[in-house]
């Protein structure tokens, strides 16, 4: 019988994360690289508090100081230990505003030669390949405090208390304190509102501990809101017979709101419909015919499909099919080739784009199509909807920013591979392309006027 040979010793950690913070402890402070959306600004670097030196990932977004303000960065490194001759005086970072990375590690590759090649921010890069994703930014405001408050209000029933500037400064202390009743304001925004010497009478009320500074977080995708006019009552026969003789733009637009669903409108489609309906509508709306209200925009009709899937591929011409043969052979073979396809409009250019595209799904990879300003019409769209269904996505500066953000969380999680967009779709976290298509290449919307100015 062999002798049973030794098993080597081995180690359980039982609580990893204590050890790792341990380790991190005896390895000294962290210090993490942020980029900025700032002109012509590298990362910078801050120092990481213990209570993040766990959370924070390359492509996270955070919110950092820079100078009197604070701003949303995008971490560029993963934190590491400071060096003994690095600086002493970092700041910290304040906190992070996300649990997962905005940008993916490729993402965060791509913006950094934008950022060397284009000559810009690193930050600017940054913003320009996430639409959708807010930045908030702080702003200092002044506000009462809870003895400001008090003060306020005697100061309204005219027991102000004296002895803060003189009695002459008294009507002025009162307008400061009033104004600041409603919310916190900016300096400027209350010199404006409380008149001359406000600025001064703050300064003053500050240091009696009535009013005080904050620093208050702004931005970051504010809902998008659109104004809707909805019908809520049917005037009589005798009231339309009126508005037919003396009022004929309030009955036309009646009529059109009357016929829509649910009778409810869009305002800035009425007055597409009926030119100059607004005041119109502000005079049914006072007679109790008509409401007005403001609601997140709809899902656009022209990106989503009633039946998707619904329209087969038309037969290819021989010269559709020539040009479609010698790319999809590349496709298959995975060559890496350039073709130019010439072609009028109404030439069949989208038919060859749609068939690339479905053999790019074929081969388990996704497809870019990028298209002018000017040429992302809905027809367009709803052609490669109507072929492929949810598996496209649409990103267009256009689009509101909420909708931009649910479009490019799709396309980034897999959902979907085919991205149709204007040159901003260029940065489309597509994890596996196969084919780029650049529709009417030589068109000049092509080419970003502001940072970074890519083309």
């Amino acid at each position: 019988m062999s002798e049973a040979k030794a098993k080597p010793a081995r180690t359980y950690r039982l609580n990893p994360r204590e050890a790792d913070s341990d380790q991190r402890k005896a390895a000294g402070p962290l210090s993490v690289e942020v980029a900025l959306n700032v002109p012509r600004l590298g990362a910078l670097t801050y120092r990481v508090p213990d209570e993040l030196a766990d959370k924070l990932i390359p492509g996270m977004r955070v919110m950092v100081p820079l100078g009197r303000r604070r701003m949303t960065g995008y971490v560029a490194s993963p934190p590491a230990p400071l060096l003994p001759d690095g600086p002493d005086n970092l700041k910290d970072v304040i906190r992070a505003l996300d649990e997962e990375p905005a940008l993916t590690e490729e993402l965060i590759g791509l913006t950094r030669w934008v950022a060397d090649y284009y000559c810009c921010g690193w930050g600017e890069a940054i913003r320009a390949a996430l639409p959708g994703v807010g930045e908030r930014k702080s702003v200092e405001r002044v506000r009462l405090t809870d003895s400001g408050r008090r003060e306020a209000a005697l100061e309204a029933a005219g027991l102000g208390l004296p002895g803060m500037g003189g009695e002459k400064d008294a009507p002025l202390r009162a307008r400061v304190l009033n104004t600041l009743k409603a919310r916190p304001m900016k300096l400027d925004a209350l010199a404006k509102g409380a008149g001359r010497g406000a600025r001064q009478e703050a300064e003053r009320l500050i240091e009696a501990g009535l009013i005080e500074k904050v620093s208050l977080d702004e931005g970051g995708g504010a809902p998008v809101l659109v104004r809707y006019v909805r019908l809520v009552a049917v005037p009589d026969a005798e009231a339309r017979e009126y508005l037919d003789r003396r009022a004929p733009k309030q009955a036309k637009a009646l009529k059109v709101i009357d016929n829509a669903d649910d009778k409810r409108l869009m305002l800035r489609e009425l007055e597409r419909l009926v030119p100059g309906t607004r005041a119109a509508c502000s005079a049914m709306e006072k007679k109790g015919w008509l409401a007005f209200e403001d609601d997140p925009p709809p899902a656009d009709e022209d990106t989503a499909p009633e039946s998707p899937h619904t329209a087969p591929p038309v037969e290819l011409t021989d010269a559709q099919r020539e040009a479609f043969d010698a790319v999809a052979e590349d496709l298959r073979g995975g060559a890496y080739s350039v073709t130019l396809l010439h072609g009028v409009t109404g030439s069949g250019k989208t038919e060859v784009y749609m068939r690339l595209a479905a053999e790019a799904l074929a081969q388990g990879k996704g497809a870019l199509v990028l298209v002018p300003e000017i040429g992302l019409t809905p027809q367009l769209l709803g052609r490669f909807r109507s072929r492929f269904g949810d598996k496209v996505a649409c990103l267009h500066s256009a689009y509101p920013e909420k909708k931009r953000a649910a479009e490019w969380r799709r396309v980034r999680g897999g959902e979907a591979p085919i991205v149709l967009g204007t040159r901003s779709a260029v940065y489309a976290p597509l994890p596996n392309i196969g084919l780029i298509t650049i529709d009417e290449e030589h068109d000049a919307s092509y080419k970003q006027e502001d940072a970074p100015r890519y083309n």
